[in-house]
């Protein structure tokens, strides 16, 4: 688990924003300091060195409680393993 940030606001969307210290992936897990899951990462945007991060959240969770608290994130598993494994499946047939 990395160190997302702190949750600041929602936005119109709906969507929670939380300051982060480092570029986030797209589509990384978030999860608060309990280890629930909160939702996904929607969107990156501001600064490179200190960029806010819109989090696409979970309809089971209320976002409001979040507010002022750290989030973690997990990186998405990387493409590069599906995509050698899908090329030697074809190459076999």
């Amino acid at each position: 688990m990395n160190l997302l940030g702190t949750a600041l606001h929602i936005s119109r969307s709906g969507r929670l924003i939380a300051r982060s210290r480092r570029l986030v992936p797209l589509l990384s897990k978030v999860y608060d300091s309990k280890l629930n899951e909160i939702g996904v990462v929607a969107d990156v945007f501001g600064p490179i060195k200190a960029p806010y991060v819109a989090i696409k959240v979970k309809e089971s969770v209320n976002p409001r409680n979040c507010i002022g608290s750290r989030l973690y994130y997990r990186p998405p598993p990387s493409r590069a393993g599906r995509r050698s494994r899908v090329r030697s499946r074809r190459r076999k047939k």
